[in-house]
């Protein structure tokens, strides 16, 4: 199972933060706010059930999440 926050889709506000956001702290850091580990666990060839959604407001409103199981 996993819970994490992933990329706003390109070319958006929220995205344009998250690439800010990401040159400031990643520095050697395991937090991407600009990461699509979506993709990344799909990529890696294992079989996806995801559910995409964003946090209540007003705690993150703006930043998609995703929450599933890879098999």
């Amino acid at each position: 199972m996993f819970f994490e926050h992933v990329a706003a889709p390109p070319g958006t506000w929220t995205r344009c933060g998250q690439d800010a956001w990401a040159r400031v702290i990643t520095r050697g850091r395991g937090c991407r706010p600009n990461r699509e580990s979506d993709r990344a666990v799909a990529a890696a060839g294992l079989t996806t059930d995801i559910t995409r959604f964003r946090l209540p407001r007003p705690v993150w409103s703006a930043i998609p999440c995703v929450a599933g199981v890879a098999r």
